[in-house]
Formats: structure tokens, C-alpha cells, sequence
């Protein structure tokens, strides 16, 4: 998908206004309208229909660069490193680098459909990659990616959900490796 700087501006505002609200039934298009300064008309015939077009596209918004990313490592065969050391790497900083974003689809008002977005996501990309490395256990790679998936979702989502996050460098020194305590190769 292709972003452009009003997109970018809806998905402020929609920010803006999910933090401050309580509810998802409090964040309307009509107050995401008024934090761009344009009517509520005017955003729903040009730009998005309803509050839930706007959370889909911040999903790819926020995931394009990510899942191109994963996507590359995934296919290249030379690659060298093992999975949790290129997320610490490659992943953190451009997760880093959205975090306004991420704060509001981690959190618990804005966006119950994160977690499935990214499960349904990257579920068929890791379940072949970790076939191609648990043949000495006996366990189902399908199995195996959800729990990798959920485990650093909860991760990354402690992370960037704190009101002052470290940097991605600090974290990844300091927690994210440390979490797993075998690595997935």
C-alpha cells in the first residue's frame, strides 16, 4: 500500500484522540476530523469511511517496512543470523520508530485487532522458517511460530506501551535478548 502525508495526518489525529479517550466507542470520526481541522465530511469522502478504515491502514502503515524486512531475511538462505538477533537488530528501531503508533494499537482502547493482524501476518512466514529447524523435536512448527509470535508481541508491546520506552539499542541489550533464553537459529 501507498501512504501519503494526509494519511499520515489522519492517522495522527486518530492517535491523538485515542489517547485521550477512555472507550473505543469515544474515538469518532468526527473528533478525528476536528484535531485535522477539516469536517467530518470532508474526511469521510475524501480519506476514510469510518474508524475502523483508519486502524486497517495504520496496520499496514505501521507493518510495510517490517514485513519487507522480515520477509527479506526470511527468503535469503545465506543469512547468517539467527531469528531473535536480526529482530534485535533490523526490527526494534523501525518498531522504535513508530511508536506513537504502536503505543496506540498495543493499547487496550484503541485496537483489539492488532494481535490477529500480526499473527495472520507473519504466522506463513516463520512456520517454514522454524520447520527448517526443529526436526530434532517433536513439535509442530505451526504450534512453535504462535508462540514465538505471541512472545515477542508481549515483548515489543511492554516495551513501546511505557510512557518513555528506551531506545532501541538500550532494549535490545538490556531486554529483548535476555527474554529468550534459547534462540531460535
Amino acid at each position: 500500500m501507498k501512504f501519503t502525508s494526509t494519511d499520515e495526518r489522519v492517522f495522527n489525529a486518530f492517535c491523538l484522540v485515542a489517547n485521550e479517550s477512555e472507550f473505543r466507542s469515544d474515538i469518532t470520526m468526527a473528533k478525528i476530523a476536528q484535531k485535522m481541522g477539516i469536517s467530518k465530511q470532508a474526511i469521510n469522502k475524501y480519506y476514510y469511511k469510518n474508524v475502523n478504515e483508519i486502524i486497517n491502514a495504520l496496520h499496514y502503515y505501521v507493518d510495510q517496512e517490517v514485513n519487507d524486512k522480515i520477509q527479506n531475511f526470511i527468503n535469503n538462505k545465506s543469512n547468517k543470523k539467527n531469528l531473535i538477533s536480526f529482530l534485535a537488530a533490523e526490527i526494534l528501531p523501525l518498531l522504535y520508530k513508530n511508536r506513537e503508533y504502536l503505543y496506540v494499537l498495543y493499547g487496550e482502547v484503541a485496537d483489539a485487532s492488532w494481535f490477529k493482524f500480526i499473527k495472520k501476518t507473519y504466522s506463513p512466514i516463520i512456520e517454514p522458517y522454524i520447520a527448517n529447524f526443529i526436526d530434532c523435536i517433536d513439535i509442530d512448527s505451526q504450534f512453535l511460530a504462535s508462540i514465538i509470535i505471541k512472545q515477542v508481541i508481549a515483548i515489543i508491546g511492554e516495551w513501546l506501551s511505557s510512557p518513555l520506552p528506551e531506545n532501541p539499542l538500550t532494549f535490545q541489550k538490556n531486554s529483548f535478548i535476555l527474554c529468550f533464553t534459547q534462540q531460535v537459529n
